[in-house]
């Protein structure tokens, strides 16, 4: 008879509790999955209802509602329109993530429960402001990516690097006292004239770039042109030499040359036609260096050029890795 009683009083009380608005004094609900599958919730309804189903949790202190799903098994709360919708999943298949999902199963979002990492897969628009207050932002994959830290500094790996050039014309380099190349006018400008069957050289100074990336080598390129033409067969040529050294702060400025590099490159089909020809593997620099000295010949008497070459300007090439020296 007890067991009697206890089923139609619940019957009574089901009305009561699935209510179509309804509110619940109490501080938790928990909806457990039976031994015999997962709970099906439907629409909460009653006779003569012609307003949207609610379902409301109440309390005086802090209220909580739970999906409890067993061991290795996701906790899944979904939010449908008809058959479109989203998915939010504790994954209890061992990944330990907190997934957003549509209807399709596209994971769009999810969170790792262990260390609080989140990813998008998908595109993010911010309307308002987007701010990291601690540790770092980065954009990007694997080794390739721009780091953003807590600071507001911006430093750049792998890809995520370009090139940058410093550039001198003509009118910004000098001539020494030895063997000086001498300007001459070129079209509507001017240029550095060296003879044939010399070593005529300029010189000049350029500040070690404060955005470089000193772990990888800067190039030097040469722009150059000469009134011989090569007919296809590299067989006029020229040969610049540079000579070079990186000064820091207090180091001795009359120090002699500290590397040489050189290399034939061959004249354009053209007359005077512009030729960029590049020296490469310059990798004396290091933090704290500020100025790279150097001085350029042409090896006149061993080349095949058979004519004077005229010089444009230089430039050094490097890689940048930041927008410049912290403050």
């Amino acid at each position: 008879m007890k067991k009697i009683a206890i089923i139609v009083l619940t019957i009574l009380l089901l009305p009561v509790i699935l209510n179509t608005d309804m509110g619940i004094e109490a501080q938790t609900v928990i909806l457990q999955p039976a031994s015999a599958g997962n709970p099906d919730l439907q629409d909460v309804t009653d006779a003569g209802n012609t307003t949207t189903n609610n379902m409301s949790i109440t309390s005086g202190t802090n209220a909580v509602f739970t999906i409890e799903s067993p061991l290795n098994q996701n906790a899944t709360l979904r939010l449908m329109e008809s058959t479109f919708g989203w998915s939010i999943i504790g994954d209890g298949s061992g990944s330990n993530r907190l997934v957003f999902a549509d209807h399709l199963g596209n994971e769009w979002f999810e969170i790792d429960r262990n260390s609080g990492k989140f990813d998008l897969n998908g595109d993010v628009d911010v309307n308002g402001n987007l701010a990291v207050t601690s540790g770092t932002l980065t954009v990007g994959s694997g080794g390739d990516y721009t780091a953003i830290d807590s600071d507001g500094q911006i430093m750049l790996y792998g890809d995520a690097r370009v090139n940058e050039i410093v550039w001198l014309p003509s009118d910004e380099l000098k001539a020494p006292g030895v063997k000086p190349a001498t300007t001459v006018d070129i079209g509507i400008s001017t240029a550095w004239e060296f003879t044939d069957g010399t070593d005529d050289t300029i010189t000049g100074k350029i500040v070690v770039p404060n955005n470089a990336d000193l772990t990888e080598d800067v190039s030097f390129t040469i722009g150059w042109s000469c009134p011989t033409v090569d007919p296809g067969d590299d067989s006029i040529q020229a040969v610049w030499q540079l000579e070079y050294v990186v000064h820091s702060i207090d180091e001795n400025m009359a120090a002699a040359t500290e590397t040489i590099k050189s290399g034939t490159f061959t004249a354009s089909a053209v007359a005077n036609g512009l030729v960029i020809s590049e020296i490469t593997g310059i990798n004396e620099a290091v933090v704290g260096d500020v100025c790279f000295t150097f001085r350029l010949k042409r090896l006149g008497a061993v080349d095949s050029l058979g004519d004077v070459a005229h010089l444009h300007g230089v430039c050094m090439k490097y890689v940048i890795n930041k927008l410049g020296e912290p403050v």
